[in-house]
């Protein structure tokens, strides 16, 4: 179990990566959508600006509810979804083009392209299933 000081370290910790990860999103939001003449801004955005502000959004709450035992459960359920389905279509992308045939160079980059996007969705079912499985008491 985690001591109070040690514990108030870890809130204090997810709040300045939280603020770091707002701060790249809004700047992803800024220079690939917002930037004049940017093109495919809008999709640079989605594979990287959406799950920064998620990742920003997630590590807010959690610095500032994450006192109580239930956040700290959700919170748990929340980054195994993340780390099941982002690994998850990470490896399909890494080896679909090697097994089906293709450029291998090209399954790469989807991977990291898609591999934030799922993690984020994995994030957001993970959240969910941890609140309707533990209930706040």
């Amino acid at each position: 179990m985690i001591s109070t000081n040690r514990f108030a370290v870890v809130r204090a910790v997810a709040g300045a990566v939280g603020l770091l990860a707002a701060w790249a999103a809004l700047d992803s939001l800024i220079t690939g959508v917002l930037g004049a003449g940017a093109a495919g801004g809008r999709a640079f955005f989605l594979h990287w600006g959406v799950p920064l502000a998620v990742a920003a959004a997630f590590l807010g709450w959690y610095s500032a509810r994450a006192g109580r035992a239930h956040v700290r459960v959700v919170a748990r359920h929340g980054c195994l979804g993340a780390i099941v389905l982002g690994g998850l279509v990470l490896v399909i992308m890494l080896v679909s083009p090697l097994v089906g045939g293709g450029d291998a160079l090209r399954g790469a980059v989807t991977a990291v392209l898609y591999a934030p996007l799922a993690a984020s969705v994995g994030l957001l079912i993970g959240l969910a299933w941890g609140w309707l499985r533990s209930p706040p008491s």
